[in-house]
């Protein structure tokens, strides 16, 4: 030790105090009493809680990783039906614009029909000033086959096949086009409001 320190004698019992007490001041730096108590214990838990806080946030972030697995997977999974309903779609999308279409048609025959409605063939009597002659009654003779003639030669009749004849080896074969009958007219009973 240095020289000029001053220093007096202390009894031991008085060192072992100070010896208790920074030991006590090392262990609950905020001393004994009830509020430095209690900062204690508040602090205590807020350790605890930041401790079962990052836990949670690695916990978060395990999970995070397995549900972008999971939505990798899921996706792949989908792709195959969403190009599906992709085409149903599609095909909606043709349906309704093939009814519309009729719905046109439909609502222009109505319209053409309102303006030249249609003749009536069907007999409507007898025209004005004509009286019908009494109706002469014959009487059915019975059926007598006719005779052959002598005279004529007898020929067999041509020989027809069921099935079409067929081109010969090497030439082009006919092709007969057919044609598409009309749509028939769109019904009566529908008013231009039901359409």
């Amino acid at each position: 030790m240095p020289e000029d320190e001053d220093y007096d004698m202390v009894p031991h019992k008085k060192l072992r105090e100070l010896e208790k007490q920074v030991g006590e001041l090392k262990r609950n730096p905020l001393g004994s009493t009830a509020s430095g108590q209690t900062l204690q214990e508040s602090m205590n838990r807020l350790s605890d809680n930041i401790e079962d806080l990052t836990s949670l946030f690695k916990d978060a972030a395990e999970q995070m990783k397995l549900e972008e697995k999971d939505s990798v997977i899921l996706s792949k999974k989908l792709e195959p039906m969403m190009e599906r309903m992709d085409t149903l779609i599609d095909q909606n999308h043709k349906i309704a614009k093939g009814i519309l279409a009729v719905a046109d048609m439909i609502k222009e025959s109505i319209h053409h029909r309102r303006e030249y409605p249609p003749r009536s063939f069907a007999p409507q009597g007898p025209p004005p000033g004509f009286t019908p002659q009494p109706r002469i009654r014959v009487e059915p003779r019975p059926f007598t086959p006719p005779t052959p003639n002598p005279f004529e030669e007898f020929s067999p009749a041509p020989r027809q096949s069921a099935f079409p004849e067929m081109p010969a080896m090497g030439e082009p074969r006919k092709i007969e086009e057919r044609k598409i009958p009309p749509a028939p007219p769109a019904p009566e009973f529908l008013s231009e409001e039901e359409l």
